[in-house]
Protein backbone atom coordinates (compact mmCIF):
# COMPACT_ATOMS: atom_id res chain seq x y z
CA UNK A 1 0.00 0.00 0.00
CA UNK A 2 1.52 3.29 -1.04
CA UNK A 3 1.90 6.00 1.51
CA UNK A 4 0.79 9.55 0.78
CA UNK A 5 3.55 12.02 0.14
CA UNK A 6 3.96 14.65 2.80
CA UNK A 7 3.87 18.23 1.72
CA UNK A 8 7.26 19.89 1.75
CA UNK A 9 7.71 22.87 3.97
CA UNK A 10 7.57 26.22 2.25
CA UNK A 11 9.70 27.77 4.97
CA UNK A 12 13.24 28.47 3.95
CA UNK A 13 16.15 29.40 6.12
CA UNK A 14 16.80 33.09 6.43
CA UNK A 15 20.40 32.95 5.26
CA UNK A 16 19.30 31.51 1.89
CA UNK A 17 17.89 34.91 0.96
CA UNK A 18 21.10 36.75 1.88
CA UNK A 19 23.53 37.77 -0.80
CA UNK A 20 27.26 36.99 -0.61
CA UNK A 21 28.22 40.30 1.06
CA UNK A 22 25.57 39.93 3.78
CA UNK A 23 26.61 36.33 4.47
CA UNK A 24 30.26 37.36 4.78
CA UNK A 25 29.36 40.20 7.16
CA UNK A 26 27.21 37.85 9.24
CA UNK A 27 30.06 35.32 9.52
CA UNK A 28 32.52 38.03 10.57
CA UNK A 29 30.14 39.31 13.25
CA UNK A 30 29.56 35.79 14.53
CA UNK A 31 33.29 35.14 14.69
CA UNK A 32 33.95 38.35 16.59
CA UNK A 33 31.23 37.58 19.10
CA UNK A 34 32.56 34.07 19.54
CA UNK A 35 36.18 35.07 20.02
CA UNK A 36 35.44 38.29 21.89
CA UNK A 37 38.06 40.07 19.80
CA UNK A 38 38.06 43.68 18.87
CA UNK A 39 40.80 45.64 17.16
CA UNK A 40 40.43 48.30 19.84
CA UNK A 41 41.55 45.76 22.44
CA UNK A 42 45.07 45.63 20.94
CA UNK A 43 46.25 48.56 23.08
CA UNK A 44 45.60 46.60 26.28
CA UNK A 45 46.89 43.27 24.94
CA UNK A 46 50.36 41.95 25.75
CA UNK A 47 52.59 40.07 23.32
CA UNK A 48 51.60 36.57 24.44
CA UNK A 49 47.87 37.28 24.13
CA UNK A 50 48.42 38.78 20.69
CA UNK A 51 50.36 35.74 19.44
CA UNK A 52 47.71 33.39 20.87
CA UNK A 53 45.03 35.41 19.07
CA UNK A 54 46.95 35.22 15.79
CA UNK A 55 47.34 31.46 16.17
CA UNK A 56 43.63 30.98 16.85
CA UNK A 57 42.60 33.11 13.89
CA UNK A 58 45.05 31.34 11.58
CA UNK A 59 43.19 28.07 12.17
CA UNK A 60 40.13 29.55 10.45
CA UNK A 61 42.03 30.40 7.27
CA UNK A 62 41.63 27.76 4.52
CA UNK A 63 44.71 26.13 3.02
CA UNK A 64 43.72 27.14 -0.52
CA UNK A 65 41.86 30.31 -1.44
CA UNK A 66 40.44 30.74 -4.95
CA UNK A 67 39.98 34.34 -6.01
CA UNK A 68 36.77 35.28 -7.81
CA UNK A 69 37.46 36.50 -11.34
CA UNK A 70 35.82 39.59 -12.80
CA UNK A 71 33.50 39.33 -15.76
CA UNK A 72 35.24 39.05 -19.06
CA UNK A 73 35.54 42.18 -21.13
CA UNK A 74 34.03 40.26 -24.04
CA UNK A 75 30.74 39.81 -22.20
CA UNK A 76 30.49 43.37 -21.02
CA UNK A 77 31.42 46.34 -23.17
CA UNK A 78 32.01 49.57 -21.38
CA UNK A 79 33.66 52.75 -22.50
CA UNK A 80 37.12 53.75 -21.30
CA UNK A 81 35.91 56.50 -19.02
CA UNK A 82 33.42 54.36 -17.07
CA UNK A 83 35.97 51.54 -16.75
CA UNK A 84 38.57 53.92 -15.33
CA UNK A 85 36.04 55.36 -12.88
CA UNK A 86 35.02 51.92 -11.59
CA UNK A 87 38.64 50.87 -11.10
CA UNK A 88 39.45 54.04 -9.18
CA UNK A 89 36.40 53.46 -6.99
CA UNK A 90 37.47 49.84 -6.36
CA UNK A 91 41.01 50.87 -5.42
CA UNK A 92 39.70 53.61 -3.14
CA UNK A 93 37.36 51.21 -1.32
CA UNK A 94 40.04 48.55 -0.86
CA UNK A 95 42.45 51.17 0.48
CA UNK A 96 40.07 52.44 3.16
CA UNK A 97 38.94 48.95 4.26
CA UNK A 98 42.09 47.15 5.51
CA UNK A 99 42.17 43.49 6.46
CA UNK A 100 41.50 42.90 10.17
CA UNK A 101 44.78 41.07 10.64
CA UNK A 102 46.79 43.87 9.07
CA UNK A 103 45.03 46.50 11.17
CA UNK A 104 45.66 44.50 14.33
CA UNK A 105 49.34 44.12 13.48
CA UNK A 106 49.77 47.80 12.75
CA UNK A 107 48.00 48.86 15.94
CA UNK A 108 50.08 46.49 18.05
CA UNK A 109 53.39 47.51 16.48
CA UNK A 110 52.55 51.18 17.00
CA UNK A 111 51.35 50.71 20.57
CA UNK A 112 53.42 51.15 23.72
CA UNK A 113 53.86 47.36 24.03
CA UNK A 114 56.30 47.28 21.11
CA UNK A 115 58.24 50.45 21.87
CA UNK A 116 61.73 50.98 23.27
CA UNK A 117 62.35 53.82 25.70
CA UNK A 118 65.09 56.19 24.49
CA UNK A 119 67.54 57.73 26.99
CA UNK A 120 65.78 60.71 28.64
CA UNK A 121 68.93 62.83 28.73
CA UNK A 122 72.62 62.85 27.91
CA UNK A 123 73.29 62.07 31.58
CA UNK A 124 71.95 58.55 30.95
CA UNK A 125 74.70 57.92 28.38
CA UNK A 126 78.49 57.60 28.77
CA UNK A 127 79.97 61.02 29.57
CA UNK A 128 83.74 60.52 29.40
CA UNK A 129 83.84 59.04 25.89
CA UNK A 130 81.96 59.36 22.63
CA UNK A 131 78.88 57.11 22.60
CA UNK A 132 79.80 55.49 19.28
CA UNK A 133 83.33 54.74 20.47
CA UNK A 134 81.98 53.37 23.75
CA UNK A 135 79.54 51.14 21.86
CA UNK A 136 82.32 49.78 19.65
CA UNK A 137 84.52 49.02 22.67
CA UNK A 138 81.68 47.16 24.42
CA UNK A 139 81.06 45.01 21.34
CA UNK A 140 84.79 44.40 20.80
CA UNK A 141 85.30 43.18 24.38
CA UNK A 142 82.17 41.05 24.10
CA UNK A 143 83.41 39.39 20.91
CA UNK A 144 86.77 38.72 22.57
CA UNK A 145 84.98 36.99 25.45
CA UNK A 146 82.92 34.86 23.04
CA UNK A 147 86.10 33.80 21.26
CA UNK A 148 87.80 32.94 24.55
CA UNK A 149 84.84 30.79 25.62
CA UNK A 150 84.91 28.93 22.30
CA UNK A 151 88.62 28.17 22.70
CA UNK A 152 88.08 26.92 26.25
CA UNK A 153 85.21 24.74 25.07
CA UNK A 154 87.41 23.24 22.34
CA UNK A 155 89.98 22.35 25.02
CA UNK A 156 87.35 20.41 26.99
CA UNK A 157 86.74 22.90 29.80
CA UNK A 158 83.40 22.14 31.44
CA UNK A 159 83.09 18.81 29.64
CA UNK A 160 81.67 15.61 31.03
CA UNK A 161 85.11 14.41 32.12
CA UNK A 162 85.60 17.42 34.42
CA UNK A 163 84.30 18.09 37.92
CA UNK A 164 80.85 19.54 37.25
CA UNK A 165 78.56 21.59 39.50
CA UNK A 166 75.07 20.12 40.09
CA UNK A 167 72.45 22.21 38.27
CA UNK A 168 68.70 22.64 38.73
CA UNK A 169 66.39 21.03 36.22
CA UNK A 170 66.06 23.06 33.06
CA UNK A 171 62.38 24.00 33.48
CA UNK A 172 62.61 24.86 37.20
CA UNK A 173 62.45 28.65 36.90
CA UNK A 174 62.39 29.43 40.63
CA UNK A 175 65.38 27.17 41.34
CA UNK A 176 67.43 28.80 38.60
CA UNK A 177 66.62 32.20 40.04
CA UNK A 178 67.97 31.09 43.42
CA UNK A 179 70.96 29.39 41.78
CA UNK A 180 72.00 32.62 40.03
CA UNK A 181 71.28 35.31 42.65
CA UNK A 182 71.01 33.45 45.98
CA UNK A 183 68.06 32.58 48.18
CA UNK A 184 67.90 35.93 49.99
CA UNK A 185 67.92 38.03 46.82
CA UNK A 186 65.49 35.66 45.07
CA UNK A 187 63.00 35.91 47.95
CA UNK A 188 63.47 39.64 48.56
CA UNK A 189 65.08 38.88 51.94
CA UNK A 190 68.26 40.83 51.31
CA UNK A 191 70.81 40.84 54.15
CA UNK A 192 68.68 38.36 56.11
CA UNK A 193 66.24 41.03 57.23
CA UNK A 194 63.29 38.78 58.02
CA UNK A 195 65.42 36.23 59.83
CA UNK A 196 66.89 38.86 62.15
CA UNK A 197 63.46 40.28 62.90
CA UNK A 198 62.17 36.83 63.83
CA UNK A 199 65.13 36.21 66.13
CA UNK A 200 64.48 39.41 68.03
CA UNK A 201 60.85 38.49 68.62
CA UNK A 202 61.29 34.86 69.75
CA UNK A 203 62.81 33.59 72.96
CA UNK A 204 65.81 31.25 73.18
CA UNK A 205 63.79 28.04 73.36
CA UNK A 206 61.69 28.92 70.35
CA UNK A 207 64.79 29.88 68.40
CA UNK A 208 66.42 26.54 69.18
CA UNK A 209 63.35 24.62 68.01
CA UNK A 210 63.23 26.75 64.89
CA UNK A 211 66.87 26.02 64.07
CA UNK A 212 66.37 22.27 64.47
CA UNK A 213 63.36 22.42 62.16
CA UNK A 214 65.27 24.46 59.61
CA UNK A 215 68.21 22.06 59.62
CA UNK A 216 65.94 19.07 59.05
CA UNK A 217 64.16 20.83 56.18
CA UNK A 218 67.52 21.83 54.73
CA UNK A 219 68.75 18.24 54.76
CA UNK A 220 65.60 17.07 52.97
CA UNK A 221 65.95 19.80 50.34
CA UNK A 222 69.61 18.98 49.75
CA UNK A 223 68.74 15.33 49.18
CA UNK A 224 66.05 16.28 46.66
CA UNK A 225 68.05 19.16 45.11
CA UNK A 226 71.82 18.45 45.13
CA UNK A 227 72.58 21.90 43.69
CA UNK A 228 71.58 23.45 47.04
CA UNK A 229 74.31 21.68 49.04
CA UNK A 230 77.13 24.18 48.43
CA UNK A 231 74.99 27.06 47.21
CA UNK A 232 76.68 30.41 48.02
CA UNK A 233 74.63 33.00 49.87
CA UNK A 234 74.55 35.33 46.87
CA UNK A 235 74.32 32.56 44.27
CA UNK A 236 76.91 31.07 41.94
CA UNK A 237 79.19 33.27 39.90
CA UNK A 238 78.91 32.75 36.12
CA UNK A 239 82.43 31.34 35.78
CA UNK A 240 83.83 29.86 32.59
CA UNK A 241 83.70 26.23 33.74
CA UNK A 242 80.08 26.59 34.84
CA UNK A 243 79.00 28.32 31.62
CA UNK A 244 80.66 25.69 29.44
CA UNK A 245 78.94 22.80 31.17
CA UNK A 246 75.60 24.23 29.93
CA UNK A 247 74.48 23.43 26.38
CA UNK A 248 72.67 25.85 24.08
CA UNK A 249 69.21 24.66 25.05
CA UNK A 250 69.94 25.31 28.71
CA UNK A 251 71.57 28.67 27.93
CA UNK A 252 68.44 29.81 26.13
CA UNK A 253 66.13 28.52 28.86
CA UNK A 254 68.03 30.12 31.76
CA UNK A 255 68.19 33.43 29.87
CA UNK A 256 64.42 33.22 29.46
CA UNK A 257 64.03 32.53 33.21
CA UNK A 258 66.05 35.58 34.24
CA UNK A 259 64.24 37.74 31.68
CA UNK A 260 60.96 36.64 33.24
CA UNK A 261 61.99 37.95 36.67
CA UNK A 262 63.31 41.21 35.23
CA UNK A 263 59.95 41.67 33.52
CA UNK A 264 58.19 41.06 36.85
CA UNK A 265 60.07 44.02 38.35
CA UNK A 266 63.18 42.48 39.93
CA UNK A 267 65.97 45.01 39.67
CA UNK A 268 68.73 44.33 37.16
CA UNK A 269 71.07 46.36 39.38
CA UNK A 270 70.89 44.06 42.43
CA UNK A 271 72.36 40.62 42.87
CA UNK A 272 74.12 38.88 40.00
CA UNK A 273 71.35 39.29 37.42
CA UNK A 274 73.31 41.63 35.15
CA UNK A 275 76.43 39.44 35.36
CA UNK A 276 74.49 36.28 34.55
CA UNK A 277 72.61 37.85 31.66
CA UNK A 278 75.89 39.16 30.23
CA UNK A 279 77.51 35.73 30.58
CA UNK A 280 74.56 33.90 29.02
CA UNK A 281 74.57 36.32 26.09
CA UNK A 282 78.26 35.50 25.60
CA UNK A 283 77.31 31.84 25.12
CA UNK A 284 74.22 32.47 23.00
CA UNK A 285 74.87 31.42 19.41
CA UNK A 286 73.96 33.53 16.38
CA UNK A 287 71.71 33.75 14.45
CA UNK A 288 69.20 33.65 17.26
CA UNK A 289 66.01 31.61 17.06
CA UNK A 290 62.77 33.56 16.70
CA UNK A 291 61.74 32.55 20.24
CA UNK A 292 65.04 33.83 21.60
CA UNK A 293 64.62 37.02 19.58
CA UNK A 294 61.27 37.59 21.30
CA UNK A 295 62.90 37.03 24.71
CA UNK A 296 65.73 39.43 23.88
CA UNK A 297 63.37 42.12 22.63
CA UNK A 298 61.26 41.83 25.78
CA UNK A 299 64.40 42.13 27.90
CA UNK A 300 65.56 45.12 25.84
CA UNK A 301 62.28 46.93 26.50
CA UNK A 302 62.61 46.35 30.24
CA UNK A 303 66.24 47.50 30.25
CA UNK A 304 65.53 50.73 28.37
CA UNK A 305 62.59 51.42 30.67
CA UNK A 306 64.73 50.78 33.77
CA UNK A 307 67.39 53.15 32.43
CA UNK A 308 64.83 55.92 31.90
CA UNK A 309 63.68 55.68 35.53
CA UNK A 310 67.15 56.38 36.94
CA UNK A 311 67.73 59.94 38.11
CA UNK A 312 71.44 60.63 37.44
CA UNK A 313 71.29 63.89 39.42
CA UNK A 314 70.71 62.06 42.70
CA UNK A 315 73.81 61.65 44.85
CA UNK A 316 73.07 58.02 45.71
CA UNK A 317 72.94 56.96 42.05
CA UNK A 318 75.94 54.89 41.03
CA UNK A 319 76.99 55.43 37.43
CA UNK A 320 78.18 51.83 37.33
CA UNK A 321 74.52 50.82 37.36
CA UNK A 322 73.92 52.96 34.29
CA UNK A 323 76.99 51.42 32.67
CA UNK A 324 75.62 47.90 33.29
CA UNK A 325 72.28 48.79 31.74
CA UNK A 326 73.84 50.53 28.76
CA UNK A 327 76.22 47.62 28.13
CA UNK A 328 73.36 45.12 28.04
CA UNK A 329 71.28 47.48 25.90
CA UNK A 330 74.14 47.76 23.38
CA UNK A 331 74.66 43.99 23.22
CA UNK A 332 70.99 43.13 22.78
CA UNK A 333 70.03 46.11 20.65
CA UNK A 334 73.12 46.36 18.42
CA UNK A 335 75.08 43.09 18.54
CA UNK A 336 72.00 40.83 18.51
CA UNK A 337 70.14 43.34 16.29
CA UNK A 338 66.99 43.66 18.38
CA UNK A 339 66.98 47.46 18.62
CA UNK A 340 66.11 48.35 15.05
CA UNK A 341 68.41 51.17 14.01
CA UNK A 342 71.85 50.59 15.52
CA UNK A 343 72.01 54.07 17.06
CA UNK A 344 68.42 54.35 18.27
CA UNK A 345 68.92 52.66 21.66
CA UNK A 346 71.91 54.88 22.48
CA UNK A 347 70.78 58.17 20.97
CA UNK A 348 69.29 61.06 22.91
CA UNK A 349 66.57 62.81 20.92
Amino acid sequence: MSQPCLATSNRRKRHEFLNDDEKSQQQNNTKKKKDGFDVDDIESMDANDYLIRVKLESKGIPDIVVATSNQSSNNEKVDTQSDTTSRESSVSQSYHVPIDGSAASVLYLLSRHASLTPPPSLQHLPLTIDVNEWTKSIILNFESLRGYLERCKAQGVGGKQTNRIPLPTMKDRASWHIFCVGSDEASGNTEGYYGEEYDREGDNEQKQDKKIEQYSLLEEEEQQHPWKINLPTDGYEPKVRLLLQMDQVMIRRVLSHLTHYVHLGWSIRTGRRAEWIYALLARLEKPVHRDDAAVLFSLLKDLTLARSKIDPDRKDVNRKDLAKLNALIVLIGVYFEQGGCSNSVMTYK
